[in-house]
């Protein structure tokens, strides 16, 4: 047992210098006047210095133990530290993350919003268009049924009444005139004469090899647009029937001092309803020939009896009047009248342009082409004679749209001061 304890002694004395000894050689705390702890047993306790006990195998060095822990601790931390700071720099990162997704839901609810508006939108104008398109194909059927004709089938019409008319003339009115002439006085003939030359003089013009044929297109088509146009003479036994209607329902283009008037786009649009509508179901019972035994005798009759009274009057200034001249003057009516019949179909209102013969009116090659053959105008010329009207079309909502099909043909004379 006392042996014991004095180990005991012994162990605590070691641990002391031991403990006296890292602190000197750490932190210099002992000074060179110091005793060190085994001098101080020897001389107080005369206890003997004993030996050290065997280090035990397996177990830590105390000593070594206190040392290394020591000098670990600053790497030790500093790692911590750095893996903080990369765990903050992750948390961070984490946070910018969820932030960044928060964002983008956000806009990408906003795209699924926006998206469902467009989808809604079009949904809307699919709906609208297959509406229109079905109204449209109710027009166009409507208008299949009506008969109406396209602009283009219209200008086609006009421009081969302009080819017959010019070859009609240059045919027989071209050459040198011979023979005496009359000057009988049928009808509006004259006066459809004296609106062609804008002269009262027109005999001279007439005996004119190269003023002649002008003369003659511009009185065959103005012959044409007062004798036959908008006067029915297609529709067979109803003919003076339509044209009394007409003329009843036809809204005012002119005052009673011959100026024109402002149209009234709901009265003429009811109008030219009324018009095609009416034009179009008789243009269907003529083609039931059942319902119109003996009409195309009507309107043979008609067309010869315009054809003679006509040739009658002109016949005096033609180089040739052979027996062709009579069928080709009647041909001109027969397209004429057939022309007229495509024009009264129109929901549209079609118009013959046709400048007033009294007057000097300076060339315009936005509404007028030369007639084929003249040479291009000077600067300064003016309108000599109308050979072909124009054609007009009014379209828009309120008819204020003017379309020129076709340009006004004429033929220029000298400036003025030559």
């Amino acid at each position: 047992m006392e042996s014991s304890h004095h180990g005991i002694i012994v162990d605590t004395a070691q641990n002391d210098m031991d403990y006296d000894s890292t602190d000197e050689s750490i932190g210099k705390v002992g000074t060179s006047n110091e005793v060190p702890a085994s001098q101080m047993l020897q001389r107080f306790g005369g206890v003997p210095q004993l030996s050290v006990r065997a280090r035990t195998p397996g177990l830590p060095n105390i000593q070594e133990s206190h040392a290394s822990r020591f000098y670990d601790m600053p790497d030790w931390a500093y790692d911590l530290s750095a893996e903080m700071r990369q765990v903050r720099m992750i948390v961070n990162g984490l946070q910018q993350d969820n932030h960044e997704k928060a964002a983008l839901r956000r806009d990408l609810k906003e795209t699924q919003e926006g998206l469902k508006q467009t989808k809604e939108h079009l949904h809307a104008v699919k709906r609208n268009w297959k509406k229109a398109s079905s109204e449209l194909d109710q027009l166009q059927s409507r208008a299949t049924a009506m008969g109406q004709h396209t602009d283009s089938e219209l200008i086609l019409s006009v421009e081969n009444l302009r080819y017959k008319i010019r070859s009609f003339s240059a045919q027989y009115f071209a050459d040198k005139a011979t023979g005496q002439f009359r000057d009988p006085l049928i009808g509006n003939f004259k006066k459809y004469m004296l609106e062609a030359t804008g002269a009262s003089d027109y005999h001279g013009n007439l005996m004119s090899d190269k003023k002649a044929p002008i003369v003659i297109q511009s009185f065959l088509w103005r012959l044409l647009i007062s004798e036959t146009f908008e006067k029915f003479c297609w529709v067979p036994r109803l003919q003076e029937s339509m044209t009394r209607v007409y003329e009843a329902l036809r809204p005012a283009y002119k005052d009673g001092h011959s100026q024109e008037v402002l149209i009234v786009p709901n009265a003429e649009q009811k109008f030219q309803s009324w018009k095609a509508t009416t034009s179009a179901l008789i243009s269907e019972l003529i083609e039931d020939k059942k319902n119109f035994e003996g009409g195309n005798a009507e309107t043979d009759h008609f067309v010869q009896e315009l054809s003679k009274r006509a040739l009658y009057f002109i016949t005096p200034f033609a180089r040739n009047s052979g027996e062709g001249i009579l069928d080709d003057l009647q041909s001109i009516i027969e397209a004429a009248i057939s022309l007229d019949q495509k024009i009264c179909q129109q929901t549209a209102p079609i118009s013959w342009i046709f400048m007033s013969s009294h007057g000097r009116v300076p060339f315009d090659s936005e509404t007028m082409k030369l007639e084929p053959g003249e040479a291009a105008p000077r600067s300064g010329q003016y309108v000599d004679v109308v050979t072909a009207p124009g054609l007009m079309k009014r379209c828009g909502k309120d008819l204020n749209i003017k379309d020129c099909l076709l340009s006004t043909t004429v033929t220029c004379g000298p400036p003025l001061g030559t």
